[in-house]
Formats: structure tokens, sequence, C-alpha cells
């Protein structure tokens, strides 16, 4: 029942950077234009709480092209040079839906090595490296990688891991395949098949600011770092950072274990500082000591690479458990791929994003990676509710459902969440896992 002017003032609070007072203002004459149309009351309503919505996301069609092109260029760029692309991903953090670790793990599986962070490699930025290195083969002029056998996207907008739009072209005589995010692993996990790495930049260790970038620039520029003892005396940095980069693998390459590295941190420390206080102990006692530790396992290598940087390039979480969770019936994202429509099944997994659009009538929707891709999960309202609390207090969940296939779509409709250290019986290795979900609205 609106004129074209009432129309036109509907359209500009529709599109009123996301104000919801203009559209409220709007919405008595809203609801009593559609009744006296011929709506019912309710119908009426629900029209005008669909426009609500849509209002917090929606976007006037002019930017339609815009928005077009970028995503035609994001999707050549990721499938014809993958590593360089997902280099201008993490380097341009924060942004988009996802986050910088599920970025790398989707890297990862489309057959893309991810070098760790090392002091005498890394720059501040994340870059790329020919691989196999320089050394190993000729010198070769950049060029389009190996088109990715994607097999991302399905259902609710979760796309790849980047947020782009996966890439259409396939070989001619390509089969149809269920598409769930899984890769083709055909390249290789963690490697194989592309002509570049991706090292991991100084930027992402919690802790290294601005100066103390420079200073290790300016000192590595003079030379490589010798070890442990040579950086502090050369860089001068305190001894959490120091202790940071040790426990992230950063000093790999001295062949000394990291747990050894850090228990003679202290008197290195007091080496290049003779203020600061000792051990007490002549290096003989100190390295016998330093024997009898442990290596640093699996498990708390990937610890400390998300507590100091939020990533890992060595092991995705559920790795860590994937073992004790296949005796209790958990399969791998890729497994379900290949189960048929309807079946019953059991995935653990991080809840890498938590969408609950405004538009759902209170459904949910889940983003649920573990190492061989990414699935989509739905939540009913009563299953939401059910499992508010443990979402929102737990990003490694255990999801029994039912699988739904449409097509070269996967679903899973949830029927019960647990945390995986419920369903282990034991609390699991301790990772800090808060950073890795996104929740959204």
């Amino acid at each position: 029942g609106y004129t074209p002017v009432e129309a036109d003032i509907f359209r500009k609070a529709m599109g009123s950077h996301r104000s919801h007072a203009k559209m409220q203002a709007e919405r008595g004459r809203f609801v009593g234009g559609a009744i006296r149309t011929g709506l019912t009351p309710t119908d009426a309503e629900e029209l005008f709480q669909k426009c609500s919505a849509f209002a917090e996301f929606g976007f006037a069609r002019a930017h339609a092209a815009a928005f077009a092109k970028i995503s035609y260029d994001t999707a050549w760029l990721k499938r014809y040079f993958p590593a360089h692309y997902t280099v201008g991903v993490l380097n341009n953090q924060p942004m988009g839906f996802y986050s910088p670790a599920v970025v790398i793990n989707d890297a990862k599986r489309h057959g893309i090595r991810v070098l760790p962070i090392d002091v005498n490699e890394s720059a501040w930025e994340h870059d790329t490296r020919p691989w196999p290195s320089r050394s190993s083969r000729p010198s070769r002029p950049l060029r389009p990688s190996p088109p990715i056998a994607s097999r991302a996207g399905n259902g609710h907008p979760t796309a790849d891991a980047d947020g782009s739009m996966p890439a259409r072209a396939t070989p001619r005589n390509a089969q149809p395949r269920r598409r769930s995010s899984v890769a083709d692993t055909s390249v290789g996990r963690n490697g194989g098949g592309h002509e570049y790495a991706i090292r991991l930049g100084l930027r992402q260790v919690k802790g290294i600011d601005e100066r103390a970038r420079e200073v290790i620039e300016a000192e590595r520029a003079r030379g490589p770092y010798a070890g442990v003892r040579d950086f502090i005396a050369r860089t001068r940095l305190g001894e959490q950072v120091v202790e940071r980069l040790i426990s992230i693998g950063a000093f790999d390459w001295t062949d000394t274990p990291r747990r050894d590295l850090l228990w003679q941190l202290r008197s290195t420390l007091a080496d290049a500082d003779p203020a600061r206080p000792a051990l007490g102990l002549t290096d003989d006692a100190q390295r016998a000591l330093g024997a009898l530790l442990p290596p640093m396992s699996d498990a708390e290598k990937v610890a400390a690479d998300y507590r100091d940087t939020g990533v890992s390039p060595r092991l995705h979480a559920v790795e860590l458990f994937r073992e004790r969770l296949a005796s209790r019936g958990v399969i791998a994202v890729a497994e379900a791929a290949r189960r048929r429509d309807r079946s019953v099944i059991r995935l653990a997994g991080l809840a890498v994003s938590v969408q609950h659009p405004m538009t759902a009538k209170n459904f949910v929707f889940i983003a649920l990676e573990d190492e061989t891709g990414m699935i989509n999960v739905t939540l009913r309202p009563n299953v939401y509710q059910a499992h508010r609390a443990l979402l929102h207090r737990h990003p490694l969940l255990v999801i029994d459902g039912r699988l739904q296939v449409e097509g070269q779509v996967l679903n899973v409709i949830a029927t019960r969440l647990r945390s995986v250290d419920d369903i282990l019986g034991a609390p699991p290795e301790r990772l800090d896992l808060a950073r890795q979900q996104r929740m959204f609205r």
C-alpha cells in the first residue's frame, strides 16, 4: 500500500547503515498497509521481519557487479596461484569469515606446504618460497600452479576457508563429486603438487612488536643467527619473546630439543646480561640435567603453536585425538563424503564458525573442520537450545547427526553435541582454541 514516495523512504531505511531505528519507524505503516492490501496480521508481521533481517546484511544491486568482479579475481588467484593468494589473505588479517588457522589448514589440505616460523628464514610478513628450494632445482619464473581439484562449498555460505567462491573450471572428462570442502588429496597433504610453499612470518608471534621486528631484521641483515645464545646477545630481546620463539620451533634448526633450549634459557640470558640472575649451575651440569628432560610431545608442540601464534603449521588439533576418537565411532569429514544419504554419522572437529542468522527461524549453522576437510552442520532450534552453553564454551566438538546428500551438497542435521574431552572420558591436551571460532548473526 505504499505510494512511490513512501516506498522510496522504506528503501532508504533498509540501506541506511544498518539502522534498526529507521526500520522500526516504518513498522506501523508497512504492516498496516500490508493488512489493507489483504495480508493477515501474522503474514504482514512476518514479511516485515524478513525485510528487517535483510536490512542487516543486504546491499544495493549496484554493488553486485563490483562484488562479482572481486569474486572472480579471487577465485582465479586461488586456483592458479594458491600459495600467493593464501599469503595475501594472511597478511591482511583480521578480515574475512575464518581465522588465520582455518586459512592455513585449507591451504595444507590443498597440497600447499606450510613452513613454520624460523628466526633466520621468516620475514615479518608471511611470504612464499619456491618448493622444492632453489638449491635443489634451477630457478624458474613465476607461473600458475596446477589447478586445485577442490570439493569446496556447500549448503549455507561457508565457501572455502578464505571466503571466496570456489573455482568452477574442471577437466572435460571429470566426474561429478559430492561437495563438502573436502580437499582432493591427490596433490598430497602438506606438500607436493605446487611450486611454492608458504613461510609463516614473525608477525604471527604474540609479543613481537615493531621495535622487536626492527632489531631482529637489522641484526639478521648482518648475518644469520648462530643459535639462541647469539640471537639473545645480538637482539637483547626479553625472556618472554625468546621463550615463545623457542616454544614454537623458531630455533629447531639448531637440532637442540626445544625443552633443552628452554631449560638453558635462563643461563643463556645471564651470559648476555651479567646483571641478570642465573641458576648457579655449570654448563656441564645444565646439559646433564637438560638431557633428563623428555622432548616435547606433538600435543605440547601444537599447544605451544596455538598459544603463542594462534595457528599450527604442523598438525590439526583433531589429529591429536584421531585414534582415540575412531575407537568411539568417530569418522573423518572425508569419510562422511563417501557415505549414503540419511546415514547416521559421528564427526569430531573444530566449530570454526557458528552462524545464527535472523532469517533462519532460530536454526544455527556450524562449519565443522577436521584435518581432512570442512562440513556444514545444521542445528534445529531445540538442539541448539539444549547445547547452547556447550557450543559457546567448547570449540572442539563431537557431533552425532544424520547426513543429507542433495546432489553434490553435503549437510549434517545434528542430534547431539558433546565436547571431545567428554567423549574421551578424560580432559585432552590443553589447547587454546577460543580464537579459532567465529560467531555470526
